[in-house]
């Protein structure tokens, strides 16, 4: 609010009521008024009805106050402009004003894309009185929030990172009728053999094939634990389906086997989507190698049984 009051000019010529929202009690709001002589209105919202409207209730600190957030709203009294704010990152003033001067000319101008934010680096005096307020008037939310901070730091850096999605696709040809590729590819023991893998059929088909729909099958996959997918489509010698069902590091996960007949030959297109879970999203090249390059060295083995 500090830095809004020293842009206070600048938000009148541009036509803008500044108004803030606090969950302190009127008499509380006023002496902060007074003692940081602000010009704009503090409002309160002591029983924490407007924040939670808004979902910006932070339960972690002084038993649930409110998440920095910013709305602008136009002459119509349509929310035009928002930012959600973290507790070490914030708006970019020059973006909020930047959008208020575009507003003053057009006021049907709505927001575009997200606001430019800035990383608020805390210095040794505001750390200092910080430390002193935990200590001094800190209560049982104060010393919680104060625990869970690196969880919630990780939180916050984990939603600023973008999905490292990853994607193989594998075509291999193989000199043997589409029925007998496609029965050994999708029988999961066999499968395993093929991989160079343990991977056990747990739970079996409802229909005629044990390997069909709904089947599950556990890999163990050293040094990874183990993990299981569940086949969500399966069309005889033509398509299968599965996905991540348990205990793996990925998530999005789908995994496609299309079987195609090319003069009695056999083309197979594998494809598999995925993206890591938290926390490895830098490892996303490091799991699609891991997944990849077994698949490769199988499927080529394969197609070395048919070669005449």
């Amino acid at each position: 609010m500090a830095e809004i009051q020293r842009n206070y000019d600048t938000y009148t010529k541009l036509n803008t009521k500044v108004f803030a929202l606090s969950t302190d009690s009127p008499k509380q709001s006023a002496g902060i008024i007074k003692k940081m002589n602000f010009s704009l209105t503090l409002l309160c919202d002591e029983d924490r009805k407007v924040v939670d409207l808004f979902k910006l209730r932070n339960p972690f600190e002084h038993g649930g106050i409110a998440y920095p957030a910013t709305f602008i709203i136009n002459p119509k009294g349509k929310i035009c402009y928002r930012s959600l704010d973290g507790t070490v990152n914030r708006v970019d003033l020059t973006d909020e004003l930047s959008f208020l001067e575009q507003l003053h000319k057009d006021t049907g101008h709505k927001m575009q894309t997200g606001p430019k934010k800035s990383w608020i680096i805390p210095s040794p005096k505001s750390n200092w009185r910080t430390s002193m307020n935990m200590i001094t008037k800190g209560n049982s939310a104060d010393w919680k929030h104060f625990f869970l901070l690196p969880v919630n730091m990780l939180r916050i850096l984990g939603s600023k990172i973008k999905p490292n999605k990853q994607k193989i696709i594998i075509t291999q040809v193989f000199n043997a009728p589409v029925e007998t590729i496609f029965n050994i590819l999708t029988d999961h023991e066999a499968f395993g053999r093929i991989l160079n893998a343990k991977i056990k059929r747990v739970i079996d088909s409802r229909g005629e094939n044990k390997n069909g729909l709904g089947s599950v099958r556990r890999i163990q996959a050293f040094p990874a634990p183990a993990f299981e997918e569940s086949v969500i489509t399966f069309e005889p010698n033509q398509l299968m389906e599965y996905k991540v069902s348990k205990g793996s590091p990925i998530k999005n996960h789908m995994g496609r086997m299309e079987f195609a007949d090319i003069n009695g030959k056999t083309r197979l297109t594998y494809r598999v989507d995925f993206e890591p879970k938290p926390p490895f999203f830098l490892l996303g090249s490091i799991i699609k190698t891991a997944i990849e390059k077994p698949i490769q060295a199988g499927l080529k083995r394969l197609s070395a049984r048919y070669d005449s």
